[in-house]
């Protein structure tokens, strides 16, 4: 990364790989806008639904303890490449009855 002649590389693991990009493209408002999603989620669980998203991105993902019961709600949803992390997050949250909120790292699933 150091030898990269703009002085600004970057890099990230992502799903078992090292990708090496620049520092810009790992701010978290550009992944959550570019990066996209490919899942498909037959009746799982929000929370298992929520890890699997974390794991896809680089993005931090916290449940709000006060969502407890909501948590345990059970989400089918499909995402081929056209939708963000940001995207499929507020997607699955609001399927719950759940928000999204983006404290100063990461994001938090909220009630």
């Amino acid at each position: 990364i150091s030898k990269i002649l703009t002085g600004n590389g970057a890099m990230q693991i992502r799903n078992g790989m090292v990708i090496v990009t620049t520092a810009s493209a790992i701010h978290l408002t550009q992944l959550l806008l570019k990066d996209s999603v490919l899942a498909n989620f037959e009746d799982l669980p929000l929370a298992e639904v929520v890890q699997a998203l974390a794991d896809q991105s680089v993005v931090s993902i916290n449940i709000d303890p006060r969502t407890e019961e909501k948590v345990q709600f059970r989400i089918t949803a499909t995402f081929r490449n056209d939708v963000s992390i940001g995207g499929a997050l507020r997607t699955v949250a609001d399927m719950a009855g759940l928000g999204l909120a983006a404290p100063v790292l990461g994001l938090k699933l909220i009630a």
